[in-house]
């Protein structure tokens, strides 16, 4: 799902440095004996957060687009005339 600045809520998004995803790779192979369950590393080096300082209003616009999305719908004015 994609999300722009024209839904009227803010979004912004970092990527873990190539250090650290390696350094993380070579903790889990040779500090834990390469034991790890796949699902929650692979979260962990690929998932994502969502920090909203507007939870409650924003809350309510984003369910309404990700249901819209879901009937197929392609933009947010329908949120928004909400």
């Amino acid at each position: 799902m994609e999300l722009s600045s024209s839904n009227g809520i803010p979004i912004t998004g970092r990527v873990k440095n190539d250090d650290s995803i390696v350094s993380k790779l070579h903790r889990k192979r040779f500090d834990e004996k390469g034991s790890f369950s796949i699902n929650k590393y692979l979260n962990d080096l690929l998932g994502f957060r969502i920090v909203d300082q507007d939870f409650v209003p924003n809350f309510h616009k984003l369910t309404d687009y990700i249901n819209l999305k879901n009937e197929g719908e392609t933009g947010l004015e329908q949120v928004n005339a909400r």
